[in-house]
């Protein structure tokens, strides 16, 4: 996420740099929708390989459980990681840094409050053990990616997805990536 995001942050930058609003539109319609296509190639992938993954590190079944249960939860923190920080990483390339770092801290807040809830049960939450920590880290990433959409198509920005006129291009995927 962190690549894709760089390459989107460079590109943008570069764009705007060069007064090309329409390339850099393109950009970001074309990090969203890689982002979220490797997300959920990654999200099919945990969820296909997990078993065989951790059988190959232990033999406990007890640990094998918590781990199935664990990520058989967390696997569907591909999409939601990979849109926000794409997001984060297209309006940090405008110049904006504050408003990206607030949407991160968000969701790692709602992670830190709603770990012990969902844990141990606490008020009206049911106790979910170890998938109420996954579901508080999903809920997170879930958070942090609500806020970037909401500022990123709802508040003014240098930037803008582009629907008319856009056209998928490999080029700027590989530019993207290289």
């Amino acid at each position: 996420s962190i690549w894709i995001g760089v390459g989107i942050n460079v590109l943008i930058a570069g764009y705007l740099g060069r007064k090309e609003q329409d390339e850099a539109n393109d950009t970001v319609t074309t990090g969203l929708i890689l982002s979220f296509g490797i997300g959920l190639i990654l999200n099919l992938l945990a969820l296909l390989l997990m078993k065989s993954y951790f059988g190959a590190f232990t033999q406990n079944p007890e640990v094998d459980a918590l781990c199935l249960k664990y990520m058989g939860v967390c696997a569907f923190m591909q999409i939601p990681n990979m849109v926000h920080i794409a997001i984060q990483k297209m309006i940090q390339a405008t110049g904006n840094m504050l408003a990206p770092m607030w949407f991160q801290i968000a969701g790692v807040v709602f992670n830190f409050i709603f770990d012990p809830l969902l844990i141990f049960g606490i008020g009206p939450f049911p106790a979910m053990g170890i998938r109420g920590a996954a579901v508080a880290t999903v809920g997170g990433y879930c958070l942090s990616m609500l806020l970037a959409f909401w500022m990123l198509f709802f508040t003014k920005q240098q930037i803008a997805v582009r629907i008319h006129g856009f056209h998928f291009r490999w080029t700027m995927v590989r530019r993207i990536f290289f």
